[in-house]
């Protein structure tokens, strides 16, 4: 239980410090979720690390550095001359008597000086900060996966070292292998099994085990349904014949049936299960004959004399498998039609 603590603790650590060198989270990803790989034949074993992150969109406010203004007071004393008035402290409500009388003669009073503090203001710029609200990503989960990528050839030829190049991509808690190209173009087949698993650790996903890789050789394997398939039209003790090409992977090989007996009457419509089925290797080393046990399939309802329509479709894909390079192969099936005879 510690070392899953440590190693979780551990993987936070790294992931953010790499995350804050990166800055951007998409450049981040391209440089941590994907990996090249080069097949060159053969049995081979590759270790893969891969990190991925998920990210939200969040808003924050942070503080900015910004201009402020303000207004400052600035205060000055002033002085200005004013002409008025004796001021009669006897009566204050009596204007003075003007000397001369009848000469006309008017002495007006002096000017007088009268001041004050005044108030003006300005207006001032200083360093400040603001608040402004961005929308940013952040990483919400994280997702690791350390797998073991292991090729194995199944092909006659195990000497077949034809090159081919593959990129394994971790796309949050996705872990594909896609087949880039290979040279000479079409030699093989790849079929890949996933044999891996997930735990979760918070929001830490780790993703351990192994991408099972099966090589072919694309002729070869495509033999038993890009050559003609014959069935023998009389059933002998409950036994239906086929000849065919050479089956090379009888792990994937399925017969699907529909067997349609006398008055219309379906006898059978479905996969037939892999216990009734044995593939034996023909006369000659290209070919395979294939026998279907009608007798235990159809529990002994089979009937001596009667005569069956049948519908026999091969195919080459285990269900479980998934073939790296489809578009290349339109089909990996072939359907065959006979008349049988029950004896």
């Amino acid at each position: 239980m510690k070392n899953v603590i440590l190693l979780t603790f551990m993987s936070f650590l790294c992931l953010a410090t790499t995350y804050a060198e990166h800055g951007d989270g998409e450049d981040w990803r391209s440089s941590r979720n994907t990996q090249y790989i080069t097949y060159d034949g053969g049995n081979d074993l590759r270790q893969i690390t891969l990190v991925d992150l998920e990210e939200v969109w969040t808003t924050e406010t942070r503080q900015v550095r910004s201009t402020c203004t303000r207004r400052v007071p600035v205060t000055r004393r002033v002085c200005r001359d004013r002409r008025g008035h004796h001021y009669n402290a006897e009566h204050p409500g009596r204007r003075p008597h003007r000397h001369g009388g009848r000469h006309g003669g008017r002495h007006g009073h002096p000017p007088r000086q009268e001041c004050r503090t005044e108030t003006t203001y300005r207006t001032e710029s200083y360093s400040c900060y603001k608040p402004e609200t961005i929308r940013t990503r952040r990483p919400d989960k994280r997702y690791h996966a350390n797998v073991e990528i292991k090729f194995k050839t199944l092909s006659g030829d195990q000497y077949n070292y034809g090159r081919a190049d593959f990129l394994v991509r971790l796309d949050k808690q996705s872990l594909t292998l896609e087949l880039q190209g290979q040279n000479p173009r079409g030699l093989n087949l790849f079929f890949m099994k996933d044999k891996t698993r997930s735990s979760n650790y918070g929001d830490v996903t780790e993703i351990n085990g192994r991408l099972k890789v099966l090589v072919f050789d694309k002729e070869e394997f495509l033999r038993p349904i890009n050559q003609r398939i014959d069935v023998r039209p009389e059933v002998h003790q409950g036994e239906l014949v086929m000849k065919m090409g050479r089956v090379v992977f009888e792990k994937g090989f399925a017969v699907d049936l529909t067997l349609t007996g006398d008055y219309g009457r379906t006898l059978f419509s479905g996969n037939v299960p892999k216990d009734f089925i044995t593939v034996r290797e023909g006369r000659y080393g290209d070919e395979s004959i294939v026998i279907v046990d009608l007798d235990r399939l159809l529990r002994g309802t089979l009937r001596r004399g009667e005569h069956v329509d049948m519908v026999a479709r091969v195919n080459l894909m285990d269900r479980q498998l998934e073939l790296l390079n489809f578009r290349h192969v339109p089909q990996l099936e072939q359907t065959v039609r006979s008349y049988l005879s029950i004896y």
